[in-house]
């Protein structure tokens, strides 16, 4: 799960009563607080209550910065509020809290607008891929005959195929990346291709782009991207099946079994 926000709440008793109910010394410590945390200051305001208190809060790129001032119970409660995890607020936050001298306090850490990621959200089963190529062989039957052909197959396995040039393109179009399939996955791509018409609504329908076929031969690039591709394979959506994707993906996949740790 990927989070929007990431918000630090802190609690300082014991205080400097004349300190943090000073304004523009609030201000002053906060700006100073941002500046060694690393954050970028927008702007900042704060205001005097009557008879006693201070709030106000200081407008940062990564988010904010509040604060709400006790002094009659030498209380201030302190608000961190970030767009990532990645900025160290230990410095800052002491900072803080000695400069309005706090005898104790305390820290809390929540984490704020939880969404799936990218990968959470896009689905690699296999039951896509069958559904996604029964309709294909549905709408364009001689494709079937033309892969068997094309890949030196039986017609049977010509649905099977097909499946792992879906799951490439699939990939292709998660990564936003350049892939190379294997020969016989490139053959059952291109064979799909020709059917021009069909290939173009399938990838705008489950693309909403789309995917080219660029012929780039057996160059260092090409070899590179295809290793590349199998590591995807594996990562996303797991075993690559060896009679389609070759010796060489076997070999990844038994490589990525295999554990990091010995015993005797």
């Amino acid at each position: 799960m990927e989070a929007l926000g990431y918000q630090t709440l802190i609690e300082l008793y014991g205080c400097n009563v004349t300190k943090i109910n000073d304004s523009n010394l609030v201000e002053k410590t906060l700006l100073e607080g941002a500046n060694i945390a690393n954050l970028t200051v927008v702007n900042s305001t704060l205001h005097n209550f009557s008879p006693i208190g201070v709030s106000g809060v200081v407008v940062i790129e990564e988010s904010h910065i509040a604060i709400h001032t006790w002094p009659e119970h030498s209380y201030v409660a302190l608000d961190f509020f970030t767009c990532n995890d990645a900025y160290n607020l230990k410095e800052a936050i002491e900072y803080i809290k000695n400069t309005f001298e706090a005898k104790t306090s305390s820290q809390k850490e929540i984490t704020r607008g939880f969404f799936k990621s990218e990968k959470e959200k896009h689905s690699f089963e296999v039951g896509k891929y069958n559904t996604w190529a029964t309709e294909i062989i549905k709408e364009n039957p001689i494709i079937v005959e033309k892969i068997a052909i094309s890949c030196q197959i039986e017609e049977q396995e010509s649905k099977s195929c097909l499946m792992e040039a879906l799951k490439y393109m699939d990939l292709v179009f998660f990564t936003k990346q350049k892939l190379t399939p294997s020969i016989l996955v490139d053959n059952a791509w291109h064979e799909f291709i020709l059917c021009s018409v069909a290939y173009e609504k399938f990838c705008n329908e489950k693309f909403g782009r789309f995917i080219h076929h660029h012929p780039g031969g057996r160059t260092t690039e090409t070899k590179n991207n295809f290793r590349k591709t199998i590591k995807h394979y594996i990562l996303n959506i797991g075993e690559p099946i060896e009679k389609y994707w070759g010796e060489f993906a076997k070999e990844e996949w038994d490589a990525s079994q295999c554990g990091s740790c010995v015993s005797n």
